[in-house]
């Protein structure tokens, strides 16, 4: 016998609908947003936004979550994975609060800071080389675990973080405690916490590492490029690259195999054809003559790395990283 009350049939679009509205809020901040404010992006009536925030609708149509993307100006790719159930609010906030707020910074950051940022990271490229060296890591995935070895002054935990993946508090001078939520490790919640790892290194233990002064405006991206770097080092970046079957989607597969989330990837392999490239003018000239990849470049690489379409950018990769080694 049927009951009045009915589960959620859908409940990865109940989790789409809820992550659309926070950032339709975000976008509007001056004026209020209702539910239908965002069911008429998808020309929805009245009963079919609301089956659709209920998890009683089925929204994963190409064309719905391409309009979403468009009408919202976000990532396509984390609608895609919201529809299907490979990431959940949380990981998609998080990833998306992210890239909002590096985007921000970058389109306000002066030339000299620039210039100064492309010096800051040949050394901490360098530090995350040292200290993958120091915990004798030489396989993927790196675990958090074996990191930590290195750094003896961390300890990372289970504990309550409230709606963060990781949080991190100072237990005493010189000592850090970084707490995430347990049974949670995943993709989303290891760049998390390797964000906290890099942010009590970049913020507070600068001279223990013999790093250059820190430039507050600078420490958001400092703490991105470590974070990418401890997870996903260039090697053995491109080490796994050439193994990769033409077939699949070089993006996808690469962060399967590093167990880190897909932007992370496409900005690993971005820094790797920007250090190629640079170094070779000639590859670089017949790169972009040749493929229909983004022109990637120190100039324009914090705007357009997010926003690079992984199949298109695996395949015209390719043929650049395949000389690396």
């Amino acid at each position: 016998m049927r009951t009045g009350h009915q589960t959620e049939r859908f409940p990865q679009s109940a989790v789409l609908f809820k992550f659309c509205m926070a950032v339709l809020q975000k976008r509007q901040r001056s004026t209020k947003v209702n539910d239908q404010d965002l069911g008429n992006i998808l020309k929805y009536n009245a009963s079919d936004t609301s089956h659709w925030k209920h998890g009683k609708k089925s929204v994963k149509s190409v064309h719905a979550l391409e309009a979403l993307a468009k009408h919202l100006n976000t990532d396509f790719e984390t609608l895609h994975d919201l529809s299907d159930g490979t990431l959940d609010f949380d990981e998609a906030w998080f990833e998306f609060s992210e890239t909002e707020s590096l985007k921000d910074l970058a389109a306000k950051i002066s030339p000299e800071m620039r210039r100064i940022r492309a010096e800051h990271t040949i050394v901490l490229e360098d530090l995350a080389t040292r200290i993958l060296a120091k915990a004798d890591i030489t396989s993927i995935p790196v675990f958090i675990p074996e990191v930590v070895t290195a750094l003896p002054f961390l300890e990372v935990i289970t504990r309550d973080v409230g709606d963060k993946l990781a949080r991190s508090t100072r237990t005493k001078p010189g000592a850090y405690s970084i707490r995430y939520r347990k049974g949670d490790m995943r993709a989303h919640t290891r760049v998390a916490i390797i964000h906290e790892i890099s942010r009590i290194i970049l913020h507070s233990e600068r001279q223990k590492f013999g790093l250059p002064p820190r430039i507050d405006e600078l420490l958001p991206f400092e703490i991105e490029l470590l974070s990418n770097a401890l997870l996903v080092p260039l090697n053995l970046l491109k080490f796994e690259f050439q193994k990769v079957s033409v077939r699949l989607d070089v993006t996808t597969a690469l962060a399967d195999t590093f167990w880190v989330p897909k932007s992370v990837i496409r900005s690993r392999l971005a820094q790797a054809l920007t250090q190629t490239l640079s170094h070779d003018a000639t590859e670089f000239e017949k790169f972009v003559t040749n493929t229909h990849a983004p022109l990637v470049t120190h100039e324009n690489l914090d705007l357009s790395e997010d926003e690079l379409d992984d199949v298109a950018f695996g395949k015209s990769s390719r043929q650049t990283l395949a000389s690396i080694n």
